[in-house]
């Protein structure tokens, strides 16, 4: 593991491990799951699962905590917080954690039929979610992102340009339509659907959000869009799809030595972003 890893790991790790024997809970040998936004971390001598937010940037982890805790109240395929100690947020070491089941599973990637299948049932399960949700198109705070002239320095002034060109050109699009807003799981790609012996659990509910329909459509392919959601507006969808890349890029690009990942896929995006618009 490289050093500035572990380094950074290693708070977070002693956060959780306070946290889960101040309630009673052994915290054995932890285990980095993930270690990307977040922190990720397996207690492992328990089926609980802590996740500290190493992130410098804010997040509501108690949003995401009673969204997760309504949908499993409603057999909904998710991940339920942790029910042998209280789930938080917790504040310890100046680190926000919450605390989550341990969920086994297999780290295949779901097929696209599974991921078009499951979140037609969380959107079933979500759709009267009865608190208020942050709005949809706040987009992450991108546009705060690419407004300062600090941020993304790994990439060069031509791509920063771009990409706060194509921001606004996107943002013009989508000013275009009248939506419907529902309850969105917000960010539904693949490595947050884990596949247990249960069947499919979503995890991951930080960016849930009231959006249209078409924003948790991005992540699926035409076919299986269309055969889970019908009423799918196609057009709206193909912007979606562009402002959805554009946002990954951007946040990857903001710190991409922090994971491997994040150089991959902030890379990946950006390329997608520039051909398209080719």
């Amino acid at each position: 593991m490289p050093t500035v890893h572990y380094e950074r790991q290693k708070p977070a790790i002693a956060a959780a491990q306070t946290i889960a024997a101040r309630f009673g809970i052994d915290p054995g040998s932890p285990r980095v799951l993930q270690d990307a936004n977040h922190t990720v971390i397996h207690l492992a001598l328990a089926p609980v699962v802590a996740k500290v937010n190493t992130s410098p940037e804010e997040t509501s982890l108690a949003d995401e905590v009673a969204v997760a805790r309504f949908l499993a109240g409603r057999d909904g395929p998710v991940v339920p917080p942790s029910s042998l100690l209280p789930p938080g947020p917790h504040v310890e070491g100046g680190l926000q954690i919450t605390f989550w089941e341990y969920c086994p599973h297999d780290g295949c990637e779901p097929s696209s039929e599974v991921l078009g299948d499951s979140l037609r049932r969380l959107h079933d399960v979500f759709v009267d979610y009865p608190a208020p949700l942050r709005a949809w198109d706040r987009f992450d705070g991108v546009e705060r992102v690419l407004a300062s002239d600090s941020a993304l320095s790994a990439l060069d002034e031509d791509d920063r340009a771009f990409l706060r060109r194509r921001y606004d050109e996107l943002l013009a699009g989508i000013g275009r339509f009248h939506m419907s807003l529902r309850p969105l799981h917000g960010e539904p790609h693949a490595a947050n659907l884990l596949l247990s012996s249960a069947g499919p659990r979503w995890i991951d509910f930080e960016s849930a959000c009231l959006g249209p329909q078409e924003w948790d459509l991005t992540t699926l392919g035409d076919e299986v869009a269309a055969r889970y959601f019908p009423d799918v507006d196609w057009e709206l969808l193909g912007i979606l799809r562009e402002m959805r890349s554009l946002c990954v890029a951007v946040w990857c690009w903001l710190d991409p030595d922090r994971a491997p990942v994040l150089r991959e896929a902030g890379t990946y995006h950006l390329g997608l972003l520039r051909s398209r618009h080719r």
